[in-house]
């Protein structure tokens, strides 16, 4: 008796999984085409390849192998520069057994499948399904998703758990306000004592977030150490990362000359952690309102009579005073065992708050563990290199390792590999995204774009003006100066992107022109975000919008580091034999010695703020798809 299980043959019950159908036409009188399947129809949209009409079918459309469907083509006729519809069309008829058995599929591979007909060229990527549903792969790994790394480490420590200690008016608020991006009533105080310290402030604006807040030690009041030494040891020794207490801020207002800094329970808390009584718990001594000092400095060198004082003189002045009222007592009291940092949450003194961050995050993936602190990477709102440290963490805990050799993508399709690792990024920059347009498939399109030339043997020759021109910072300066006049569409290459995006489909193999497209598509995407995130700074914290994202990745792509990156690569791939590459993975060293070389100094963007802040860039938002001569695409 035969087994039913294996009764079928070799091609029934197959399916064909239909992921884009590209119309070539012959007679250049083609408007539009209708891909039909019973009741069902779609549109197509057309290209800026000339003469193309395309359907892009997310997600993929499935027919089973004994039906068909039908491209019913519209024609119109030329006047001037527009079609013209008319009633007339044909029917191409094409069979699915014609794409499963022409296209020659093998183990869950996509294909592109061509066909030249009398009205038109078609061109069809087609995926072979099984009847289950599941595509039949060449390893155990093809039939399960990638799944992020950063679901993984996420799902460790979901949020950044921080500890901040500081009398009534130091400004902790301000702090945790500007950092995290929580609004002053998310950050409230609820009295002196255990309750304080014991209770969990978390906000629906900050999901990454879990704030402790205390007042202090007031003079006095001899029980508030020992409670906040025994709620730290208690959350230190914690079984689970996500349980445990993962940083301590500890904030001074600077005083005046003259004034105290350390109060005799502040000593005694400073003690616990210099004896190793509170472990390895990162404590960070925050000297908060660095303005003020600048101010009172500023003020003491008028009253003294000295003239024409620049502001380096002024900054000097102020260091002195530091030094003689935190700095000295701070460090005869505790050494260099806790470090310490200076911060103003005001205007123009970002740079100090980007430090603080930089230092907690450094110190928590040194003493504590790495998965919190890209969790403070993804929470906080002010730091883009900490954000840049934390992707870099991610990719050499996830995908970033082995990509010459394959090692997390074998029977995958790029398309798969890219995937993962632009989820990765983006969960790292945590933009406000309400709308989800940096997972979107258009934005994907356009970093796809970015790449797409990589597949050739040589680079193309370099464009003589753009290698020697704009950086990134002037070309943002550029693009966001033009948009001050009459309001007119950013063009970006986002269904050219999709057309010329084929090679997506293909499974992974070692390759050059694999290795070049990963490597560009991770340091180009890193790139983009970091332009994402100053532009971010110029709207004040408001949701991003396409108009935005298109200026971010259109600054990239015109700018002389694009350029110089992919050349870059071109030069690493073909110089670096695949042992080589492979062997100590000097493939991630690279990528992250160009992202490196490529981040844009703060100093300079705060400049260039100040210079564009009365243009609105968020006035009006508009379509991905918007053609050359800015008409909206419809």
């Amino acid at each position: 008796m035969s087994n039913p299980d294996i009764s079928h043959t070799a091609n029934e019950g197959l399916r064909a999984e239909i992921h884009d159908i590209t119309i070539k036409e012959s007679k250049s009188k083609l408007t539009s085409v209708d891909f039909i399947i019973g009741q069902d129809v779609s549109k197509s949209q057309s290209a800026q390849k000339k003469d193309t009409l395309q359907i892009t079918f997310n997600p993929p459309h499935e027919i089973s192998d004994d039906s068909s469907f039908t491209l019913r083509l519209h024609y119109g006729y030329q006047v001037g520069v527009v079609k013209v519809p008319i009633k007339k069309h044909k029917d191409i008829i094409i069979d699915a057994r014609s794409l499963l058995s022409e296209a020659e599929l093998h183990d869950g591979e996509i294909h592109e499948w061509h066909r030249a007909y009398a009205e038109a060229k078609v061109t069809i990527v087609v995926r072979l399904r099984t009847a289950s549903g599941g595509v039949r792969a060449p390893s155990p790994t093809d039939a399960t998703e990638l799944s992020p790394t950063t679901d993984r480490l996420t799902a460790i420590c979901p949020r950044f758990r921080i500890l901040v200690i500081g009398k009534s008016g130091v400004g902790k608020s301000s702090l945790i306000n500007k950092v995290f991006g929580v609004e002053k009533a998310s950050v409230s105080h609820l009295g002196p004592g255990q309750a304080e310290i014991e209770k969990e402030l978390t906000s629906e604006q900050n999901k990454r977030l879990i704030l402790h807040d205390s007042r202090g030690f007031e003079p006095g009041e001899v029980d508030t150490v020992q409670i906040a030494q025994t709620f730290i040891q208690r959350k230190v020794n914690a079984l689970h990362i996500k349980d445990r207490l993962h940083a301590i801020w500890l904030c001074f207002e600077i005083p005046w000359a003259g004034g105290r800094l350390l109060e005799t329970g502040v000593k005694d808390f400073l003690e616990l952690k210099t004896s190793g009584k509170l472990g390895t718990i990162p404590v960070i001594a925050v000297f908060t309102k660095y303005d003020q000092l600048i101010d009172r400095a500023e003020f003491e060198l008028h009253r003294q009579g000295i003239q024409g004082t620049s502001k380096e003189d002024i900054v000097e002045r102020a260091k002195q005073e530091l030094q003689e009222i935190c700095i000295k007592p701070f460090e005869t009291s505790v050494g260099d065992k806790v470090p310490y940092i200076t911060v103003s949450t005001g205007e123009g003194y970002e740079q100090t708050v980007d430090d603080l961050v930089k230092l907690t995050f450094s110190s928590v993936e040194q003493h504590v563990a790495s998965e919190p602190s890209i969790t403070i990477a993804i929470a906080q709102k002010v730091s883009p290199r900490v954000k840049i440290d934390a992707s870099i963490s991610v990719g050499k805990a996830g995908y970033w390792k082995g990509l010459a050799s394959g090692t997390n993508f074998v029977g995958k399709s790029l398309k798969s590999c890219l995937g993962v690792i632009h989820i990765d990024i983006v969960v790292v920059w945590a933009f406000d995204d309400p709308h989800g347009y940096l997972r979107s498939n258009e934005f994907r399109t356009l970093m796809y774009s970015l790449v797409n030339d990589l597949a050739d043997p040589q680079p193309q020759k370099p464009n003589r003006t753009l290698t020697a021109g704009l950086s990134m910072v002037g070309t943002i300066a550029g693009i966001v100066s033009a948009l001050a006049g009459p309001v007119a569409p950013i063009v970006v290459p986002i269904v050219a992107g999709a057309v010329l995006a084929m090679w997506l489909f293909q499974i992974y193999r070692q390759s050059d022109d694999t290795l070049r497209r990963l490597m560009a598509y991770i340091i180009n995407l890193t790139l983009v975000m970091q332009n994402i995130f100053w532009l971010t700074t110029m709207t004040e914290g408001r949701p991003i919008t396409r108009r935005l994202i298109k200026l971010a990745f259109k600054s990239y792509q015109e700018s002389r580091e694009k350029t110089q990156v992919h050349n870059d690569l071109y030069e690493y791939v073909k110089q670096a034999g695949l042992i080589e590459r492979a062997g100590r993975d000097g493939v991630l060293e690279k990528i992250e010695q160009l992202i490196n070389r490529n981040r844009i100094d703060s100093a300079e963007m705060h400049s260039l703020k100040d210079r564009i802040s009365g243009i609105d860039l968020l006035a009006e938002d508009e379509p991905w798809d918007v053609e050359n001569d800015s008409s909206v695409r419809t």
